[in-house]
C-alpha cells in the first residue's frame, strides 16, 4: 500500500487534528504539539480514500488565476470599495446585521475576513470574481457577524440567501490569489 505524503505542522495552541488538501493536491496536517506521530499516521491512513477523491477533483478542475501587477491595488481599491458597499447593502437588507467598518485590503491568502470588532475586510481582487462568488464571499463574511465560526448555524445562515453556497465555496477554492 502506497503511503500518503503529507506536510505536518504542529502548534502548541492547536487543540485538534486538522486535514487540509490544497488546490495543488498537497495534503497538510495540523496537529497539537504533543500528539503522537503514530496517531497522526493512522488518521491519514483512515482518510486515504477521501484524500485521493478530493485530489482527483482538484486535478480535474481548471485553476483560474487572477493575475495582478504591482500598482493594481491602488488602481482598483476604490472600484472594489464601491462594489463591496453596494453588495453588502443589497445582501444585508435580508440579514440586517450591524457592523462597524469595511476595509479593502491587498491580502495574499484571503478573499475576506470578519474581525471580533465587527469590521469586514475584503481583498480588492474580489472585483475579478464572477458575481455569484463575489456574493458568496460577502454573504460568508456578513454571516460571521452573527456566528464567528463555521458551525452548522453559520452554514444555515448562509443558505438562507445563498442556497448553492457549497458549490460556490468549492469553486472559490479553485481561484488563486
Amino acid at each position: 500500500m502506497e503511503k500518503t505524503q503529507y506536510t505536518l505542522k504542529r502548534y502548541k495552541k492547536s487543540k485538534k487534528l486538522r486535514l487540509i488538501i490544497k488546490r495543488t493536491g498537497e495534503v497538510v496536517i495540523t496537529a497539537p504539539y504533543l500528539l503522537p506521530l503514530k496517531y497522526i499516521n493512522d488518521f491519514v491512513i483512515q482518510q486515504k480514500e477521501w484524500i485521493e477523491g478530493k485530489q482527483e477533483i482538484f486535478k480535474s478542475m481548471p485553476q483560474p488565476n487572477i493575475k495582478t501587477k504591482k500598482g493594481d491595488y491602488k488602481k482598483y481599491k476604490e472600484q472594489a470599495r464601491i462594489l463591496v458597499h453596494q453588495k453588502i447593502e443589497e445582501i444585508n437588507s435580508f440579514y440586517n446585521f450591524k457592523f462597524n467598518r469595511i476595509f479593502i485590503k491587498d491580502q495574499k491568502t484571503r478573499w475576506g475576513s470578519c474581525s471580533s470588532r465587527k469590521n469586514l475586510n475584503f481583498n480588492y481582487k474580489i472585483i475579478f470574481l464572477p458575481n455569484e462568488l463575489l456574493e458568496y464571499v460577502i454573504t460568508h463574511e456578513l454571516c460571521h457577524l452573527k456566528e464567528m465560526n463555521h458551525g452548522k448555524k453559520f452554514w444555515e445562515l448562509i443558505e438562507q440567501t445563498n442556497p448553492e453556497y457549497k458549490t460556490h465555496h468549492e469553486k472559490l477554492r479553485t481561484f488563486k490569489l
